[in-house]
């Protein structure tokens, strides 16, 4: 045997997924800053609609949500680039949606498929057996639950429909004309469709129409802007019918401005927003109104909706808030106003854990996020770990959930710890652990939790993971295994409760309740302070280039020598409390308390990808028995080597003292540790520029 020592150690593909894809290196701009992540908040949201107690609202895309606007989900439904969702009804079982065509689902909401190949799509409802849809293009009618439609060119020439409702067999529809000459009008049909006549408002066009009760509801707008300054009592306004529209009564607040942008009635209350005047309610059908303040006291809310006393609303500031108190105090309603615990970024997709709520997850680097319900709607989801197609969450008192669709469907993982917190995990080969409240768990070959034997810390709050062997951190210091948690070793840092602990190539960072970080360069053997500020750091991100830390009341800072020195970079940020970070792309993501979601573009640039011919994942090396005594027997997948051909080994100390190289063709052999010291080794295996290394660990026999 002769001696030979390589260096390079390959991190597998669990680490890359728990230091949330690092491999980067720092630029960033001078101009950078942090900025709050989109939701469905700081948005034109250009639809708003109830169906029961289900919300929807529509942004460059159709989102749902069923639980007031606390969640939404964006639904699968697939528009015209210039189009966009202008009503929902339901009706035969199904929901029924109009934007240049109709779309029908059959799962409230979560899918749609479009039934309508005619672009007319600005107004519909229904009447007995039929569906009516109005729009520019014309009429169209459907009389079996949207298979088929029959459609036309709308019978009073020059004129489209942009409202329709019923009253009793009468249809009726608000039209504006093509020609300003014409106005636009409520017209009646009593035959379906086929004929119409008129019977209000000829020189205004109507732009919604509601039926309550006996009432008809009407809101109409000059066809001339400039008629507003001529006669504005006699081309715009809220007006009220109580006798099939044969005579009208306007009803408005007795301000100015009398154009409403929308309206809508629940009940006999009334709730409309004038333009520029703010938005009002009337508890008597319009008789008299009441002032609700709205959000900033903004003026101008370009969608409502209500469910039961609860009003939403979507005002020129984009977003959407929500009264129960008629406006004494407004709340925007998605993820903005989120707690944020947990955060990682797996194959691209952010997965965001938070108080209450459960996950979000976001596939277009946080402008879209989506709910994932992980089972129990109270949970807080305080780790996210991610491994080939699968995505595990630790919650608060609910054990383990887990995705393998990208975090659309979730379930339990392993009922054994359904009433645990899991405040930590990892995945090495098929094996994964888990830090609970009570001990460091893991599941065996026959799927079931054990608790880890003596050695592991207790409370382990964090993980780290180099080749095949995983470290350990919590109270009483770290703590090595590379047999799977079959054995433990402590190996530093024994009078410290480890907080954070991370591994960036092969060097492990640690933070500690004293507020210190520790560095290792020598897989823990040793470890030494960094210059690190004196802050309680809540979670740490870094790559060969770049460390950056979250901190509970200083923000973020960020490193480029290793942790010698440290520069804040908060602006931008309206808290400096940041929960969590993790890296996606050149994208840093900052998880805070109450504001939800931050990112820093171009925190980081894109290192080149490594050749991974050369470096193998050292799962597929494995040593045992490890911790070992006077011998080891390796063992190798030879999917990746060229079969039958020598493979070159090699036993390394930590420094690089050569000890041990031999060749052998063989996928099973054993070794003799003659003489070899109690410690921490590499073993590398080579063949060409293919390359395997692994750490096993030698103790001295009693």
């Amino acid at each position: 045997m002769k001696n030979l020592f390589t260096s390079t150690v390959t991190i597998s593909k669990c680490m890359v997924a728990f230091t949330a894809l690092l491999l980067f290196c720092v630029t960033p701009s001078l101009q950078a800053q942090w900025k709050q992540c989109n939701g469905l908040y700081n948005k034109k949201i250009t639809g708003l609609f109830t169906i029961g107690t289900t919300l929807f609202a529509y942004d460059n895309g159709l989102f749902k949500s069923t639980d007031k606007g606390a969640t939404w989900s964006k639904t699968e439904i697939v528009l015209g680039s210039d189009s966009q969702v202008n009503d929902i009804i339901e009706f035969g079982g199904k929901l029924f949606a109009i934007g240049k065509g109709v779309y029908a689902s059959t799962n409230n909401g979560d899918t749609w498929k479009k039934v309508s190949t005619y672009s007319i799509g600005d107004a519909i409802t229904t009447m007995g057996s039929d569906i009516f849809v109005g729009g520019y293009e014309g009429f169209c009618r459907s009389s079996d639950t949207g298979s088929t439609w029959t459609c036309s060119p709308f019978p009073i020439p020059h004129h489209y429909v942009l409202s329709l409702a019923t009253m009793g067999n009468t249809l009726l529809a608000g039209l504006k004309s093509q020609n300003p000459d014409e106005g636009g009008g409520i017209y009646s049909s009593i035959d379906n469709g086929k004929s119409w006549n008129l019977i209000a408002f000829k020189h205004k066009y109507v732009r919604k129409l509601i039926v309550k009760d006996h009432f008809l509801y009407v809101s109409t707008h000059a066809v001339d802007y400039n008629d507003l300054d001529r006669d504005p009592d006699t081309v715009i306004g809220l007006y009220r019918s109580s006798d099939n529209g044969v005579s009208w009564t306007a009803i408005h607040p007795g301000f100015e401005s009398r154009y409403v942008s929308t309206f809508t009635v629940n009940g006999t209350t009334l709730t409309a927003s004038f333009f520029q005047s703010g938005l009002y309610q009337s508890t008597n059908n319009g008789d008299n109104w009441s002032e609700v303040k709205t959000e900033a006291d903004n003026k101008v809310v370009y969608k409502l909706a209500t469910i039961g006393s609860d009003i939403f609303s979507s005002p020129q500031s984009g977003g959407i808030y929500k009264t129960a108190d008629v406006g004494v105090s407004w709340n925007e309603v998605g993820l903005k106003n989120q707690y944020v615990y947990s955060l990682n970024a797996v194959d691209n997709t952010i997965y965001v854990g938070s108080s209450q709520n459960g996950i979000y997850y976001s596939k277009d680097n946080g402008t879209i996020w989506n709910y994932g319900k992980i089972g129990v709607g109270s949970l807080s989801a305080v780790s996210i770990y991610g491994y080939g197609n699968t995505v595990l969450v630790g919650t608060n008192g609910g054990g383990i959930y887990q995705s393998t669709d990208s975090g659309v469907n979730w379930k339990s993982f392993n009922p054994q710890l359904n009433n645990r917190t899991i405040q930590s995990l990892a995945v090495i080969g098929t094996t994964v652990f888990a830090g609970t409240d009570n001990g460091l768990r893991y599941v065996d070959k026959d799927n079931v939790w054990q608790l880890a034997p003596s050695g592991q810390p207790a409370k382990s709050r964090a993980f780290a993971i180099i080749g095949n062997t995983l470290y350990g951190g919590g109270n009483g210091g770290v703590s090595m295994t590379s047999d799977y948690g079959e054995t433990w070793t402590k190996i530093g840092l024994d009078t410290q409760n480890i907080t954070i602990l991370s591994a960036v190539g092969t060097i492990l960072y640690a933070c500690d309740t004293d507020k210190f970080m520790h560095i290792s360069s020598d897989f823990g053997a040793t470890w030494t302070k960094t210059g690190m500020p004196s802050v309680e750091v809540m979670s740490f991100v870094g790559n060969d280039k770049a460390l950056f830390i979250a901190t509970k009341d200083s923000g973020v800072y960020q490193s480029t020598d290793k942790g010698t020195t440290w520069a804040q970079m908060n602006k931008g940020l309206s808290s400096n409390v940041i929960n969590v970070i993790t890296l996606n792309g050149k994208t840093l993501f900052g998880g805070a308390n109450g504001s939800s979601m931050w990112m820093y573009e171009n925190a980081v640039s894109v290192s080149e990808p490594q050749n991974h011919d050369e470096n193998i994942s050292a799962n597929q090396l494995k040593v045992y028995p490890n911790p070992a005594y006077s011998s080891i027997t390796i063992s190798r997948s030879n999917s990746q080597f060229t079969q039958n051909s020598q493979i070159r080994y090699s036993i390394s100390s930590l420094v690089g003292t050569k000890l041990i190289e031999t060749e052998s063709s063989l996928e099973s052999f054993k070794i003799p540790l003659n003489g070899i010291p109690q410690g921490v080794y590499l073993l590398s295996a080579t063949q060409g520029t293919k390359q395997i290394t692994t750490s096993f660990m030698v103790l001295q026999q009693d």
